[in-house]
């Protein structure tokens, strides 16, 4: 048998190596666990920016449709519907012309929480566009569901004002609601249908919410 050799402090060599060969496999791990944890970070980010809007953090246009289309087979299916609310801040322009950009930016941040606050849990809010933007009402059934979720969203835009600046501004909108089987069952007349009820609002003298029915 043998003791190893001992080095200077006194303990047998063996046992340096295994502490050397342990305080490796430490570092190793923990090397793994970081590269693992940022790199998890980094991939969530990219996907993130894959399907949210920029500014807004809301679902972009590209990803809705894609949503869209999954909801429209899914109610073919299971006999059910949704409603398709697509909303444009009214004279928005003059915000950001009186106030700059920059607060005109928050101001639809502010306004884009207060929608999302509102909205159910699996109910899906994008930015269209601009200052437009568009909301899938799942599940709606009775009948009276649809104008009630798109009444408390047009509530809550219009009755809570803005502050922007050292202003305090009130937002109005227009809103145009379509609903699945209704206003029809694919994705590109339902958002064709929205659109029309949409510019329907803004003849009609703009803050109006306006079904087909």
């Amino acid at each position: 048998w043998s003791i190893g050799i001992l080095p200077h402090h006194g303990w047998p060599q063996w046992i340096d190596s295994m502490i050397a060969i342990a305080s490796f496999g430490v570092l190793l791990a923990i090397l793994v666990a970081l590269v693992g944890y940022w790199g998890s970070r980094y991939f969530l980010s990219i996907r993130r920016k894959a399907y949210s809007d920029g500014m807004t953090g809301v679902l972009n246009k590209t990803e809705f449709i894609k949503v869209l289309r999954t909801e429209t087979r899914l109610c073919a299916r299971n006999h059910t519907r949704f409603a398709l609310a697509l909303l444009d801040i009214d004279d928005f322009k003059h915000v950001n012309d009186m106030y700059g950009h920059l607060e005109g930016d928050r101001a639809l941040l502010t306004l884009v929480n207060r929608i999302s606050q509102t909205v159910r849990s699996d109910d899906m809010v994008c930015r269209f566009g601009g200052d437009e933007f568009i909301i899938l009402f799942k599940h709606m059934e009775p009948d009276a569901a649809p104008r009630m979720a798109a009444n408390r969203v047009f509530n809550t835009i219009g009755t809570l004002p803005l502050a922007i600046g050292t202003k305090t501004v009130q937002i109005k909108t227009s809103m145009g609601v379509a609903i699945y089987g209704i206003d029809g069952t694919d994705p590109d007349t339902l958002l064709k249908r929205a659109d029309a009820l949409l510019y329907k609002a803004k003849e009609q003298g703009k803050n109006k919410l306006v079904f087909s029915r």
